[in-house]
């Protein structure tokens, strides 16, 4: 393997090398109904007590996500996990649950009109993602090439997505500054 998109947060082992690309920020998708939460955001603690379908906690998105609710002091009880991001959308759509996942994934799914996006709030978090190669010298061709693209890349705009889209809405990528 040449390289891999990956989250930075953390030291890197010896031998590894990371380029940042952007700033991973986290939304709560709940059911749109009521009975969920009324206001335009939730925090860590009110979406820990929620009936949450979370990724599997082997999955390093799902640590990132359980480290921001030990942030908030809380921990959460998921009744349902998964290994799909899919699936999780999926079944916040059918009702009964809420989930947690990165704001970067709105760009990639169509909210339906029954769930909304709410920023999370208190800690108000975000994990760097970054190309992680190893650091050898020569570097392979494709590596290399990896590197250069992504020193070259301009995808900061996903730190700047706005949180919340109208249900139903698809976003873009917007276009770069």
């Amino acid at each position: 393997m040449d390289g891999g998109i990956s989250y930075i947060k953390d030291p890197l082992p010896d031998g590894f090398h990371a380029v940042p690309l952007y700033s991973e920020r986290y939304v709560l998708l709940c059911p749109a109904s009521a009975g969920w939460l009324p206001g335009p955001q939730a925090t860590w603690a009110e979406a820990s007590a929620l009936p949450l379908c979370l990724l599997a906690p082997h999955m390093q998105g799902r640590r990132r996500i359980d480290g921001m609710f030990a942030e908030a002091g809380v921990q959460p009880s998921p009744t349902l996990e998964t290994d799909s991001v899919a699936s999780l959308f999926s079944h916040v759509a059918a009702g009964g649950w809420a989930t947690i996942v990165p704001a970067a994934w709105l760009l990639a799914f169509v909210l339906p009109p029954s769930v909304r996006a709410l920023p999370l709030v208190r800690p108000e978090g975000s994990v760097p993602v970054g190309l992680v190669t190893l650091d050898r010298e020569p570097s392979t061709v494709m590596a290399s090439a990896l590197v250069s693209a992504a020193e070259d890349a301009d995808l900061e705009f996903f730190s700047r997505l706005p949180l919340v889209p109208r249900p139903g809405e698809h976003r873009p990528a917007p276009a770069r500054d």
